[in-house]
This record gives C-alpha cells, structure tokens and sequence, in this order.
C-alpha cells in the first residue's frame, strides 16, 4: 500500500486539516451528505506517473514451488506480461479518480523521526525515512535491503494447525452469520464458543460449551422478524450481572441477547436498542465514548448490497474497475452509488435510562465506505477513548475523541487515502509501549508502525508492512480480521490473517472485476490459503499458510481466538460465508512447536463496565516491555474483552505486571509465573 490517490467513484472526501477538525455531519435520522470530494481529479497521465514512481522490482520467483497449481507467482521476467494483463483489464481511465493536491501522500517522518501534517515528501520506499524504530524490530545495519514484491502462498511451508471443527460438534457446512465470538457463557472458567446457524429466513444461537468433560451444546432460536443475523458479532456484559450478553448485526440494524449463564440467551432488544435502525451493521465495537462508566456502543455500518444474506456469486462484471498502480491495489465502484445513509456509521449511547440513543449526530462522525469495521482505542493516552475506522472502497481514518465530538485524521497521520480495509490487527510489534495497526485488504496489507508525531497531531505511523514481511504473501489475496497473539510461545506476537482469496498479480484485477476473462472465474473457483506470521527474534515475519479450504468463492471471514483445549495455548474459530452462502465453520487447534511457557492475566471491571473494556495490561518478558489491550472491537468477530495472554519465551515469569484500567487508575499486580492465571478486579 504506497500509491497515495483515492479510486473509487463512491466519495471518499478529503483528509482534515491538520487540527483534525471534523466536517460536520448532518442528523442521524436523515440522509446525511455526501462527504467533500476535494477539487482535484487525477488524470491517466498522473496514474502513470505515480505507478512507475512507485514501482517496485520485483524479485526472481521463478524457483519457487507451486504447489498443486493453486497460484503463480509473477517472477521479475513476466513482469511485462502481468502489466499486460492488468491493461486489458478494466481501467480506471473513465472514473472519477479523488486527490488532494501533493500534500495527499501519506505522511512520512522527517529527520528527527516525526511526522509534519504539512511536509511534503514523496512516498518512497527507499529507506530514506529517518524514523527510529527500536532494537526488537530493527534489521542489521549492514543488511542488504530485502527486495520487495509478490510471494506465492501456496510455496509457503504449513502451519501447525489441526482442523477439529468435528470435535466440537459443529457442522462446517451449515450456513453460518459472519459471527463468531469466544467468553465464558457458564461461568465455569473456561472459555466457550459461539456461532450463528442461519437455515433460509431462520437462525439459532449455537454454544458450545467447553469443561473437562466432552463440549456441551445449548441452541436458542433467534427471532429474524425484524432482523436476520447475517453479520459481526460481540460477547459482553452489558447489563452489569457479570453474564456475557451477544450482540449481533444484519441488514436492518442490530440484535441484543441477554445471556443466562448457562449458554442461552433470551431476546433484549425491544429494551436496549432504538426501535428504528436504518442500517446495516457490520461491525458492533463496546465502548465508554463520554467516560461515565458504562458501556455505548459504535456501530460500524455498510451496504446492504454486499451483505451475505443476498445470495448470488457475487457483484456483477464491470461493478468495479480494478488494478495496480505501483505497488498499491485500487479498485472503483463504478455502478450506482449506494444510499449514503446506509454507510453512515452509528453511536449508540447509553444514559441513566435505556434503550441506547442515536447520537451520531452529536459526535460528528462521517459517513463511511461499503462496510466499515470500527477499534475502540485510546491511542494518544488523554484518557478518552478513540476509534480507528477501517472501509471497504474507501479511507480508513482516527476518529480522535475530543470530548463529547470526534476529530478525524487519516492522511496527516501516515494513513493511505484509500483501501479495503476488512478490520483491524493490534498489537505492540517492536517493544516500545505504542499501538501498532494491521490493516487487511486486497493487495499488499499495511503495517502502521507508531512513530513521534509532528506539531498539532495526536499521533503518527508509518507503513513497515513491506520490509516487515507482510507485504509479498498478501500482494494478490483479499484479507479480513487479523488476530494478533502470541501463537507460539516465544514472547513476540504473531498475527494469523484471514484470506478470502489468493490469485496473482496477473489475474487479481479481472478476478475483482467481477468478470470471466482469460479462462479467470470471477469471485470463486479460487484458493483462499490464511497466512500466519511468525515474530522473528530480529524483526519482522516470517510467514506460514494454512491450507486452502473447500470454499470456492469470495468470502467474508470472521475470526476469535480461543484456549480450546485448556494447553495454555490460542486456537482459532472462523466463520466463512460468501455470496453464495455455502458458509462454513473452521476450528483451528494450535500445534504449533511451543518456545516457552504462558501465562494469562484476566480482569473483572465493576459497575457499567464488568469486562473492564478499554483495560490494558503490561508486564515485562525477559526484560522486554510487552503489551495487550482488552478492547471490544477490530473485525467482524469478536474479540478477547478480559484476557490478557503473554508467551514467556524462555522467562519463567511475567515480571511488574501492571494493569491499567479505563479509568486512569493502575493496579501493580507484580509477577505471574509461568502456567498461572491471575484475576485482577477492578475496584
């Protein structure tokens, strides 16, 4: 992600001033308008340019395996042949193509390791930014730079993952929502899991309820009179009885079910929620906005269109134009614009009484892309809890909370004005204390490493996503909901990335488009091969596959990681839908080879916020800083809320653990030893 324009016919709007002040947005309840556009049009002679300004050697893949034919890798001497065929696919020649002038490339640092909101430096990749990242993730001084360019995933060698879902008495084929949440519903101290069954216009909560003996299943019937449960899910307690509560999207708003304890749950709705919600909601985030103590709610939302309870193989041909420009993928909306109001995200608010009220207008917040994934966030530490916004066909931005309003920020923090963003992945990745961001997409995935922000900017980050080892695997995949843990023990995290398909550079842009072309099946007939990757001791990743499942379409993904087995270790469960509905249910047990022991740390909040969301907890690993925030929010699934997880590597103990709760105040828990659990309440 390296070519700074914005590509899609949709409004994508132009990047605040560097106060971060917020355009206003007109009342919830109506249509709200559509967002500034800007003045600039990028002509195809500035495409041009800015693709062989950014373009990248490729390196020499002509050795590399390819296993089973599922994907060919474009080497450096078929390179004009992939140009070739991205030409012959649809240009973005006659759609609006959105710019601001040359300040719209994403921010870089300067010499000092800053960033300026009003430098203009252009988007290179040739090291000459002068930030200063610490040891953990720095390569050798003398090291030759690592070429940069498409990797085939189906030459990568397997992940230690075993597929169990028949263990845990779930049917993969049944069609499932893009929900899958893990907590403890039975209050037995192990964790559970929850799917979504979904038969026609039916559905039914599934738990599966985890303990010594074998998994237990308790199924409730959902109500779909006014809401089929199509999209992402949380688990939390919101009506402070210490029992998590599910709430779900689909296309007519959202779903509260109060939890009973003992897996069940029972249709709160009527009492929780507004009793008109225009919208689709995609992604359902917990989070204490105005710093009373209890819980709201931000909603991300989207079109219904691209919903998975409509069925078909997917958008139509010629829906969208797509293509590389240098090292970046852009595709263009260029059928009718949905309705703006769908895409206007949401903020739910609670107050002394219920239901939770619609106060978007209040809060300033813009409209967004075609789905949108919101992670709560109290990035620039002034107390008051943030939201990053991850789009589909649009920008991906900080909503920085100033206090009853939102501020936005996108480009004049290092954010790109344009991707797919499909979630958030968060984690500290080199030891310094500061959040750093995975951002799914299609086409090479960003990694925004924290850096020292500029004058008049609350934060700043730099995409390290290619020197990192991120970039090759993911340079022809769609990917969504990046979890980020430590999967292996050795106490650096890792981060396993949904794949809703792998091509190559070759055939990505006609496989997008929607349309047959060249032997090339739009949407399905493609593998979809998830990447872990692996911390490496010197920095970086390394990267591993799973193995392509039986899904042969363009899917959503939802995914949470989970203690199945009670080994100490996180397994994964994945949801798959796709247009056509052939959902399946993926559960995923760690074998990967352990490099240490664990140990965990579970918080219990008080009044209004139980699971103490927002919480984070900090300890010290064989001397390094390590970090992990309990936040409720990042993709279309849900998160760990309570439990905070650290591979020791070869330390016996998480030293000066520390945790801080949403509120300011800390609690020095001290040491906890290898296998242990430790309960910190918030009091």
């Amino acid at each position: 992600m390296a070519a700074a324009w914005c590509a899609v016919a949709l409004a994508c709007g132009t990047h605040s001033p560097p106060t971060g002040a917020a355009p206003a947005v007109a009342d919830a309840s109506k249509a709200p308008p559509a967002p500034d556009s800007g003045a600039e049009t990028a002509t195809a002679e500035a495409l041009a340019e800015l693709g062989a300004a950014t373009d990248l050697g490729m390196p020499d893949l002509t050795g590399a395996a390819d296993l089973d034919g599922e994907i060919s890798a474009v080497a450096g001497a078929e390179l004009d042949a992939a140009a070739e065929a991205v030409n012959d696919a649809p240009t973005l020649d006659d759609t609006e193509v959105l710019a601001a002038a040359d300040a719209e490339v994403a921010a870089q640092p300067g010499a000092d390791g800053t960033v300026d909101a009003t430098a203009d430096v252009p988007d290179s990749l040739d090291g000459g930014a002068a930030e200063v990242l610490p040891a953990d993730v720095s390569a050798p001084a003398d090291a030759a730079p690592v070429p940069i360019g498409p990797i085939d995933p189906a030459a990568l060698p397997f992940a230690e993952f075993a597929n169990v879902t028949a263990e845990f008495g779930i049917d993969p084929d049944k069609p499932h929502g893009v929900c899958v949440a893990a907590a403890d519903l039975d209050g037995n101290g192990r964790e559970d899991l929850l799917v979504i069954e979904r038969t026609g216009t039916k559905a039914k909560i599934h738990a599966v309820l985890l303990g010594p003996a074998a998994p237990a299943h308790v199924w409730t019937e959902f109500d779909t009179t006014l809401l089929l449960p199509t999209t992402g899910c949380v688990l939390v307690d919101m009506d402070d009885d210490s029992k998590p509560d599910l709430l779900v999207g689909g296309p007519s708003g959202a779903a509260f079910y109060h939890g009973d304890g003992k897996g069940g749950f029972v249709d709160a709705s009527a009492d929780w929620l507004p009793y008109v919600m225009d919208f689709t909601a995609w992604a359902i985030a917990p989070v204490d906005l105005d710093g009373d103590g209890d819980l709201d709610l931000f909603v991300g939302a989207g079109s219904p269109a691209f919903d998975t309870s409509n069925p078909g193989p997917g958008p139509a041909c010629g829906s969208s134009k797509c293509g590389y420009e240098g090292d970046d993928f852009v595709c263009a909306l260029v059928t009718k614009e949905p309705n703006i109001a769908d895409l206007q995200d949401r903020v739910l608010m609670r107050g002394p009484k219920l239901p939770l009220v619609d106060q978007t207008k209040a809060w300033n917040v813009p409209p967004a892309g075609i789905l949108s994934a919101p992670l709560p966030l109290d990035v620039d530490k002034d107390g008051k809890m943030d939201v990053f916004l991850a789009n589909d066909f649009g920008e991906h931005y900080l909503l920085r909370n100033a206090g009853g309003a939102f501020e936005r920020y996108d480009i004049d923090i290092g954010f790109y004005p344009y991707a797919h963003g499909m979630g958030w992945g968060l984690g500290d990745f080199n030891g310094d204390g500061l959040a750093d961001l995975v951002l799914p997409d299609v086409g090479p995935n960003p990694v925004f490493m924290q850096v020292k922000p500029g004058p008049m900017l609350p934060v700043a980050f730099v995409d390290k996503g290619g020197e990192m080892g991120v970039w090759g695997p993911t340079w022809s995949a769609s990917t969504w909901s990046p979890m980020v843990a430590d999967f292996d023990h050795d106490g650096l995290e890792d981060m396993l990335v949904g794949s809703a398909l792998n091509t190559s550079p070759k055939d990505l842009p006609a496989v997008t488009a929607g349309c047959t072309k060249n032997g090339v099946l739009p949407f399905g007939g493609h593998p979809n091969i998830d990447l872990l990757f692996t911390a490496s001791p010197g920095g970086g990743f390394t990267a591993k596959r799973f193995a392509s499942g039986p899904e042969s379409h363009f899917m959503a993904i939802a995914q949470a990681v989970v203690d199945l087995d009670a080994d100490g270790d996180l397994d994964v469960l994945q949801s798959r839908p796709g247009f056509n509905l052939t959902s399946r249910i993926r559960v995923w047990r760690n074998d990967l080879p352990k490099k240490g022991a664990s140990c965990r740390v579970v918080v219990q909040g008080k009044a209004g916020n139980r699971d103490a969301v927002g919480a984070i907890v900090t300890a010290q690993i064989g001397g390094k800083l390590r970090t992990r925030w309990l936040t409720g929010g990042g993709g279309f699934g849900s998160t760990r809320i309570r439990i905070a997880e650290f591979g020791l590597g070869g330390a016996p103990k998480a030293s000066n653990v520390v945790v801080t709760w949403p509120n300011g105040a800390k609690t020095a828990v001290g040491d906890v030893a290898a296998g242990a659990t430790q309960v910190v309440v918030w009091k």
